[in-house]
């Protein structure tokens, strides 16, 4: 017991039992959680939540929301989210979130690192939701680097409202509409992307790294665009990137 109040890292692969729920209860010096598995604890993000005071730094959270959907555990997550708040800068997850997780997220003051799978909304509110945020004084997020398989319009367009101290984006996945607005993301500085649109992948996918980072940097070059009259779908994006790479 006396060892587990100075770890300081603690990866659990049978994550939450209330066995491992003691655990991280006891770490003192904890700062690193990484979760995967199943529930089988119900009260288990409960329970962290109220009792566990904000020291994690960086929670990693595996297979759990993705594979556990109808589990009661599951609405005590953002409680248990939320409860860190004072202390967490990096966040890792190979679930969707949801826009609460997001606002959640938004709201911390320390957190700089996201990294998900996606997005998931209802689309019959979300476009309710965003045009309200725009009317609205909203706080900048605290966000720099966004890591996210999939990024689609709405995240893009959510992100352009909250993450403006956003200083690099990896989307191993683009599927947007127009990325082209060039008062999003004024302090963006590294893009790294595959782009949806397959014809264009192809041929970057073949070409040598530093090639292929120039050009995937060039994909998002609207985000970033200091010409206020350039607004460029996401085909006429792809086309002129084809055609340089053609030419």
């Amino acid at each position: 017991r006396l060892c587990l109040l100075k770890v300081e890292s603690l990866h659990l692969g049978n994550a939450c039992d209330q066995r491992m729920k003691e655990i991280i209860m006891s770490s003192k010096n904890l700062k690193k959680l990484s979760l995967a598995g199943r529930f089988q604890d119900i009260n288990f993000f409960k329970d962290l939540s109220l009792q566990l005071p904000s020291r994690i730094r960086d929670f990693q959270f595996n297979d759990i929301l993705s594979s556990s959907n109808d589990d009661e555990n599951l609405r005590f997550f953002n409680n248990f989210f939320m409860s860190q708040s004072q202390t967490l800068r990096k966040f890792e997850t190979d679930a969707l979130l949801e826009l609460e997780e997001f606002e959640t997220a938004f709201k911390m003051q320390h957190l700089e690192t996201l990294t998900i799978k996606s997005f998931h909304y209802n689309r019959d509110l979300i476009d309710v939701f965003l045009e309200n945020s725009r009317q609205s004084d909203v706080k900048e997020a605290s966000l720099k680097y966004l890591n996210v398989q999939m990024m689609d319009q709405k995240l893009i367009e959510l992100l352009a409202i909250y993450a403006t101290k956003l200083e690099e984006l990896r989307a191993d996945e683009l599927n947007v509409n127009d990325a082209s607005n060039p008062r999003w993301f004024p302090k963006l500085q590294k893009v790294q992307v595959f782009f949806i649109n397959q014809e264009l992948d192809d041929k970057i996918r073949i070409k040598p790294e530093n090639e292929r980072s120039h050009l995937e940097n060039l994909i998002l070059s609207g985000i970033v665009s200091i010409d206020i009259s350039v607004h460029l779908s996401q085909e006429q994006i792809a086309r002129e990137i084809l055609d340089a790479i053609e030419g």
